[in-house]
C-alpha cells in the first residue's frame, strides 16, 4: 500500500467513525440502551465461545502430549530391548573368545 491509499483509508475511518457518533447522540434513550444491551449480548457470546474454543484445544493438546508420551515410551523400550540384546550377544561373543583361547585356537568366527 502506497501513502494515499493509507491516508484514503485513514479519512474513510474517522469518516465513518463521526458519523457512527452522530447517529449514536440522536438516538433516544431507549434506543441507546438496546444497543447497549445488543453489544453486551454480543460481547458474551463472543467470550463464551472463546472459552469453548480454548477449552477444546487445551483437550486436544493433553491427548496428543499423552499420545506422543505413550510413543516414546514404546520407542524407549524398543530401544532398551535392543541395547540389552546386543549386549547379550557382545558378551556371548567374549565367551566364545575366551574359550577359543582356552582351547589354543587362534581364529575364531
Amino acid at each position: 500500500m502506497n501513502n494515499n491509499t493509507k491516508g484514503i483509508l485513514g479519512l474513510l475511518a474517522v469518516a465513518a467513525g463521526a458519523l457512527g457518533l452522530y447517529k449514536y447522540n440522536k438516538l433516544s434513550p431507549e434506543e441507546k440502551a438496546a444497543l447497549k444491551d445488543k453489544a453486551k449480548r454480543a460481547g458474551d457470546t463472543l467470550k463464551e465461545t472463546y472459552n469453548d474454543v480454548e477449552e477444546q484445544v487445551s483437550e486436544k493438546l493433553t491427548s496428543l502430549k499423552n499420545a506422543l508420551d505413550k510413543e516414546l515410551s514404546k520407542a524407549d523400550q524398543t530401544t532398551n530391548r535392543r541395547a540389552t540384546h546386543t549386549d547379550d550377544i557382545e558378551d556371548a561373543t567374549i565367551v566364545d573368545a575366551k574359550e577359543a583361547l582356552d582351547k589354543g585356537e587362534t581364529t575364531f568366527v
